[in-house]
């Protein structure tokens, strides 16, 4: 695919603005390495930032914000379907 692909991207044309490809040519390998490159989200991911260690008293206390607003955010979304049925 290297080559094939290099080639392509030499010959294929792109709008005006250089945005998007113009329809009707050739574009496999094109294609082939932009769904290859956007599978590779690994690639961006970062580890998530450390958080209090589990068991202790930061750790439960942060558990128990993350509850209380699922909660807030379930009677929000309780409330906005009543409404809705009213209407």
């Amino acid at each position: 695919m290297g080559q094939d692909l290099i080639d392509e991207w030499k010959q294929l044309p792109w709008d005006e603005a250089g945005l998007k490809e113009v329809p009707g040519f050739k574009n496999h390998a094109a294609d082939q390495a932009l769904y290859g490159w956007r599978a590779t989200t690994a690639y961006h991911n970062q580890a998530p930032a450390a958080g209090p260690k589990r068991g202790s008293k930061e750790a439960y206390e942060e558990e128990a914000r993350r509850l209380e607003q699922l909660a807030v955010e379930e009677c929000e979304r309780t409330e906005r379907e009543e409404r809705q049925e009213t209407w």
